[in-house]
């Protein structure tokens, strides 16, 4: 028995270590680092341009040439020896449109590299607003578990004033009641917490193993200045979506060289050496064309003209969209900013809740009071958390919208 209680004690004190409790401190910059090094979606991204680099090496290559042999038997003519040709034939018609099939694998190439970049910003929003969701549920959780431990001890100074007749059974009842409320609210608070860091975990995909993180603060830039026009300008210079639907024109006018170019008939060419049965014998040649009477590809470039210029009203709908899309978020981040600017008046701050607390203990307080000062420090702290959430997400919206970064430039 001796020896199973000193066990236990060992283990609790190896658990109870800072060292075995401690997690890896970890900031939004080394968690957009690590998403940016480590995530499978760049690397599925990467093997996209390696299709388009493929596919731009197959165009450019020159069209391989026929080897071409014919031979009569003319034995049962009586002759001995028959004609014979030999030469080679190339596609010259493959040679007209190699210039016009690279500028469309250049353009293929082009979006390929450009939804890399769309990869990298759509991570790069999803982990800051893991990050900031899971940071700021944390501290939620914090308030609600000081709270739901000041209900406690008020529900224990309650017994004691019970007692001693201070207070009646009613109060006390009540006094319970509220703590198994505040108590069901920090449950909740700390299942949202896990949900926000194992949704953070999830997108780090580090192979360290890290099943939790000690994130640090996340402090917005109070002194950060934007401009709006500015801001639109940055939108449509850098913003994948905008500049993807620009390379997808070129995309759709490069398939419209390539139709036009296939308007000239198949043509192939054939050059070789022909030895006669009569001994004669040189260079041959032969042109083999097609004839267009009925099949001249006019609808294949109808149908490519009308693409692009479908693509032409896409891109310019996708810019009126990201304008608008930045002006919005830039209206969130504004209302948010003035919101945070003043977020440290009148409200109820630690040393007042001590004040409060001690008054209480001593029975200068009454518990209405008490119980009124302690939902004051849980609502006051959690709406502030909320508040600094909502601002920090509405500054990394604008920065999606914009397509460019504010706060932690690649």
């Amino acid at each position: 028995m001796y020896n199973t209680m000193t066990y236990v004690c060992l283990l609790g004190i190896v658990l109870c270590t800072p060292h075995a409790l401690r997690a890896e401190t970890l900031t939004l910059e080394d968690a957009l680092t690590q998403v940016l090094a480590n995530h499978p979606q760049i690397d599925i991204q990467q093997y996209e341009i390696e299709k388009a680099q493929g596919q731009r090496q197959t165009a450019s290559q020159w069209p391989n040439p026929t080897l071409d042999y014919r031979r009569e038997d003319l034995r049962n003519k009586g002759l001995e020896n028959g004609e014979w040709t030999a030469g080679m034939g190339v596609p010259l018609n493959k040679l007209w449109t190699r210039g016009a099939r690279i500028g469309a694998a250049e353009a293929q190439l082009q979006m390929a590299l450009l939804h890399t970049i769309q990869t990298r910003n759509t991570l790069r929003f999803a982990v800051q607003k893991a990050y900031v969701q899971s940071y700021f549920a944390q501290q939620r959780q914090q308030v609600w578990s000081r709270v739901s431990t000041l209900f406690d001890e008020a529900t224990r100074i309650g017994q004691v004033r019970l007692a001693e007749g201070d207070i009646g059974h009613y109060e006390q009842q009540r006094l319970v009641l509220e703590a198994r409320q505040y108590d069901q609210r920090e449950a909740i608070a700390r299942v949202r917490w896990t949900q926000y860091q194992q949704r953070l975990v999830l997108l780090l995909a580090t192979p360290s193993g890290h099943t939790s993180y000690d994130l640090a603060p996340v402090v917005a830039d109070s002194a950060l200045v934007i401009d709006l026009s500015l801001l639109e300008k940055q939108a449509l210079k850098n913003r994948a979506d905008v500049l993807l639907a620009q390379a997808e024109y070129h995309v759709r006018k490069a398939e419209q060289r390539v139709a036009q170019r296939g308007r000239w008939p198949e043509t192939q060419l054939f050059v070789g050496y022909k030895k006669q049965t009569d001994d004669f014998q040189g260079v041959a040649a032969e042109l083999s064309l097609e004839l267009p009477f009925f099949d001249r590809r006019q609808g294949e470039i109808r149908r490519t003209k009308a693409v692009a210029q479908q693509q032409i009203r896409r891109a310019e709908w996708q810019e009126q969209q990201a304008l608008q899309e930045v002006r919005q978020a830039y209206a969130r981040y504004r209302l948010y900013r003035e919101q945070v600017d003043h977020i440290d008046r009148d409200q109820m701050s630690e040393q007042m809740l001590d004040i409060a607390r001690y008054a209480y203990g001593e029975g200068e307080m009454s518990l209405v009071a008490w119980i009124d000062a302690i939902r004051a420090y849980g609502e006051t702290f959690t709406l502030r958390f909320e508040l600094l959430e909502q601002y920090q997400l509405s500054l990394f919206e604008l920065e999606q919208a914009t397509g460019t970064a504010l706060v932690y430039p690649e």
